[in-house]
């Protein structure tokens, strides 16, 4: 019954949705995104997570039947049940198949979503890897759904944070190392290279949370990593986060990034509430968040500003923050994760759950004991990845879906 009730919600709002034609490339001007013909574009989305870089609270399952969160661990643990096979490999990648698929981006769009920032970690950028099929094919579907994709790099050679997704030592050693920082100018001017012409790339994050030792450091990485991709790309706009994991500006305070290159965005992070304690203050919360000086001042710039990344367990806290971020000036939204592989809704960062459950842990725990042949064939426990077994927490949901229109 959920979901009949739910495809008859998609179609109903498939007829009533229309999306313009996405014929050129987004830029900045006068402070405002705009398309080829000058219009004004909000940029109002989803973070496409734990899909091409693994994130323990939105997957668990991966870490609870192999002992670790780090991807390439998960991978490890798996294998040591049978080192003669790739298993670990295999499994991550048909995880990776089926998670993500037309139906999803369908689904989003239909709601009037125009956005997904794709969350991707340079692991599986490397050679021999999935990472640019898969990205490859969420821009085709987005293209026919005429809906912009944001290359966000997740991680990068070294790490920029010391996040357990980076790396299993979570250290983040990328700062002081021009060897990592060679490695990541390399990352982004292939993938410019290979997205250039893609229209409905509104443009590349260059990287995700960076937790620099300073705010110089990081510039001076910004502005290597801007140098070289304009070499390669002319058109596509450039996101950049805030220092301390993007909740800190003070980094484009000066206005010297902005003077280098007039097609930027800033991005910022907001994860003030993780509870729905009607004791907690979070108006004050929010309002002081975005009430620093720096914040204001860098609004002068003429650069617009995106939330790229919140989350919140309540729906009265996300209807704040939308109500905040619009008395602000802050157009653009991307809610963190929509699809989650969990059978409840208890986290803040997840928007759905697996409606059925069982068949998928099972899958999970035939991986560690090298019993998943006869699962490829059957597909027994992928199938509950697809779209349609996923049920969406309409309270929040109805939120998003009335402010994003």
């Amino acid at each position: 019954m959920i979901r009949a009730i739910l495809l008859l919600t998609i179609l109903a709002t498939c007829s009533s949705v229309q999306s313009a034609p996405i014929t050129g490339f987004l830029t900045v001007s006068n402070g405002q995104i705009v398309d080829e013909e000058n219009n004004i574009v909000r940029l109002r989305g989803f973070n496409m997570a734990g899909w091409l870089t693994h994130e323990n609270w939105l997957n668990p399952g991966f870490a609870l039947y192999s002992g670790d969160d780090f991807e390439l661990s998960i991978r490890e643990g798996l294998n040591v049940y049978n080192p003669d096979q790739d298993i670990g490999k295999t499994f991550t990648d048909e995880f990776k198949k089926h998670f993500i698929g037309r139906g999803d981006l369908e689904y989003w769009s239909s709601l009037g979503f125009n956005v997904v920032r794709l969350n991707v970690s340079h692991l599986l950028l490397e050679q021999g890897e999935i990472g640019f099929d898969l990205m490859d094919q969420v821009i085709d579907w987005a293209a026919e759904l005429d809906t912009y994709v944001i290359i966000n790099l997740m991680t990068v050679p070294g790490c920029a944070n010391p996040n357990y997704y980076c790396s299993v030592s979570q250290q983040a050693d990328f700062w002081g190392s021009y060897e990592n920082l060679d490695a990541t100018v390399d990352l982004w001017k292939s993938i410019a290279q290979r997205y250039m012409d893609r229209h409905n790339v509104a443009g590349y994050n260059l990287m995700n949370e960076p937790n620099a030792p300073s705010h110089e450091a990081l510039q001076f990485v910004y502005r290597r990593l801007i140098e070289e991709v304009r070499s390669v790309d002319q058109n596509h706009i450039i996101f950049l986060d805030g220092n301390s994991y993007a909740a800190n500006f003070g980094v484009f305070a000066d206005g010297s990034l902005a003077a280098m290159d007039s097609n930027l965005v800033y991005n910022f992070h907001l994860y003030s509430a993780s509870t729905c304690d009607p004791s907690v203050d979070w108006r004050e919360r929010i309002i002081n968040f975005i009430g620093d000086p720096i914040f204001k001042q860098i609004r002068g710039q003429q650069v617009p500003v995106q939330l790229s990344e919140y989350a919140g367990l309540c729906s009265e806290w996300i209807d704040l923050v939308h109500t905040i971020m619009q008395e602000a000036g802050v157009q653009h939204l991307s809610y963190y994760s929509p699809k989650c592989a969990k059978g409840t809704y208890d986290n803040s960062k997840c928007l759905s759950k697996m409606s059925s459950y069982d068949n998928w842990v099972e899958l999970l725990l035939r991986a560690r004991l090298n019993q998943l042949l006869p699962d490829w064939e059957s597909g027994l426990g992928l199938e509950e990845l697809g779209s349609s077994n996923f049920i969406y927490d309409q309270d929040r949901m109805s939120i998003l879906e009335r402010d994003y229109r």
